[in-house]
């Protein structure tokens, strides 16, 4: 039976995503990326792609390719009863806090395509048409079993394989939540007015439920989500309420669609993302609303933080102790998109009052006037663009805190996050004076910068040595005088 380092079940973007951080990170890592389609998707289905991704995206040399695709999301329109009551602008709405202080619109059939087409320059092809069907732990190793009976070895499988995943089933780890009692639609077509939603994503609301539409091509070509109204029966289509509720709703109408499904939304998590060497990433581990476009950037997310971990482990760097960190600082994101984005979901889709309340009033006419107000915009943008997420531990203080994503600081020419293309472990300082050489400490670089104010205000001080993780969140900060810890962690490392 052949053995590998890792076996990958699942080629959407968090599985691919996966697997190019792997390579990118350990070329010689030997890995199998299975999936039980025949190709990659053809169509749009995830679309918004936020600040944090596109930040991992610049670290792995690919985010050129991903911008010459994307089309920037500018602004929010909000409409009722065929009226537009306001307008949310995005512009540079996350200015000062990231290289990419934008939300962009990437549908997923591209996003797939190009990810699969780095994964090829970096010399591994995805296996299409072999499904996952069996896992089995035996000590240190995973027996994966594929359709046809095949067998492989593995050290470690990373669970890839959306929301109905085997591995997650075969592993016996439960989900924890529940399922909306209503139906949704999803609908990719070509509005008749052209430039109904151009530049900017639609929502609208009415007393029988809402639709959203995104842009996703030039001449009117949009991807609808919303609700599926009561009674509409159990075989109904999206034609058959495309005329009655949702051109109703949104005043405009389709010259065509390509595709569309009426489906259920759950909000789920499983119960642990680890089961001894198997792990779960992507939809195989949470699900949610597509408020706020954050499950598929939180797949992304999962990937990039599991990754590095897996290779310092197979590289001899740390113990397997750092495995158990993915689970934990992972997922207590994906319950906090739970108890906030899908909570809020679930208020609007709800029945009643209340729900003609939040449809009508509350999102389309008392948000834009929120909106209003300057200092909310940039907690929005760090809220949404998963640019605050933290890996803190213990009890919560003011203040850089070691599981803090690094703060982007811009300088004359170049900002704080070029050093981390570099994809490794790295000492930052931040001097008085400047300095252009770099030293090593333990093997692993200092890169120096010149402090400035903004330096100083965002936690990182001229005193400090703050080490970076490979995906750009802080390990630790030790004051340069008193790193004994610091040394100690480095020199175990080496």
């Amino acid at each position: 039976m052949e053995s590998v380092d890792i076996v990958i079940a699942g080629a959407g973007p968090t599985g691919l995503l996966l697997a190019v951080w792997l390579k990118t990170l350990k070329r010689d890592i030997k890995l199998r990326i299975f999936d039980r389609a025949s190709g990659p998707g053809t169509t749009s289905r995830a679309l918004v792609v936020h600040a944090r991704i596109l930040e991992f995206y610049r670290q792995l040399g690919i985010i050129d390719a991903v911008l010459a695709e994307a089309s920037p999301l500018d602004r929010v329109s909000m409409s009722s009863n065929g009226q537009l009551r306001g307008r949310l602008e995005f512009g540079e709405i996350g200015k000062g806090q990231s290289y990419f202080p934008i939300v962009l619109s990437y549908p997923q059939d591209k996003h797939e395509r190009l990810l699969i087409k780095h994964l090829i320059s970096l010399g591994v092809e995805v296996e299409w048409n072999k499904a996952v069907v069996d896992v089995a732990q035996t000590g240190d190793n995973v027996q994966v079993t594929l359709e046809g009976d095949a067998t492989i070895g593995a050290t470690y499988l990373a669970g890839c394989d959306g929301t109905n995943s085997t591995v997650r089933v075969k592993s016996g780890i439960g989900l924890e939540g529940g399922t909306y009692p209503s139906r949704f639609f999803v609908a990719d077509g070509v509005l008749k007015q052209e430039d109904a939603v151009e530049g900017s994503l639609a929502i609208f609301g009415g007393s029988d439920g809402f639709t959203l539409c995104f842009p996703i091509g030039p001449n009117g070509a949009v991807r609808a989500v919303g609700n599926v109204p009561d009674g509409a029966g159990d075989e109904v289509t999206f034609e058959n309420i495309r005329v009655s509720h949702v051109e109703d709703m949104t005043r405009h109408p389709f010259d065509s669609v390509n595709w569309s499904s009426i489906y259920k939304v759950h909000h789920r998590v499983a119960s642990t993302f680890r089961r001894g060497n198997i792990f779960l990433l992507g939809d195989a581990a949470h699900h949610h609303s597509p408020v706020g476009g954050q499950g598929m950037n939180t797949g992304l997310g999962d990937a990039t933080n599991l990754a590095w971990k897996l290779v310092d482990v197979l590289n001899g760097k740390a113990g397997d102790e750092l495995l158990d960190t993915y689970h934990s600082e992972r997922i207590g994101f994906a319950k906090w998109l739970v108890n906030t984005t899908d909570r809020m979901f679930g208020f609007i889709v709800s029945k009643g009052w209340f729900g003609w309340f939040m449809r009508t009033y509350f999102l389309v006419r008392i948000v834009p006037l929120l909106w209003r107000m300057s200092f909310l915009r940039p907690r929005f943008f760090r809220l949404v663009s998963q640019c605050a997420i933290t890996y803190r531990s213990g009890v919560s203080q003011s203040g850089l805190r070691a599981g803090d994503r690094l703060p982007w600081i811009t300088f004359d020419t170049t900002d704080n996050f070029v050093p981390l293309n570099r994809n490794c472990w790295q000492v930052h300082r931040y001097c008085e004076k400047a300095m252009d050489a770099e030293d090593l400490i333990e093997g692993v670089p200092i890169v120096y910068f010149l402090s400035t104010e903004k330096c100083r205000s965002q936690g990182l001080m001229p005193a400090d040595d703050i080490l970076i993780r490979p995906d750009g969140h802080i390990g630790m900060i030790a004051k340069r005088s008193h790193n004994a810890e610091l040394l100690a962690f480095l020199k175990q490392r080496a």
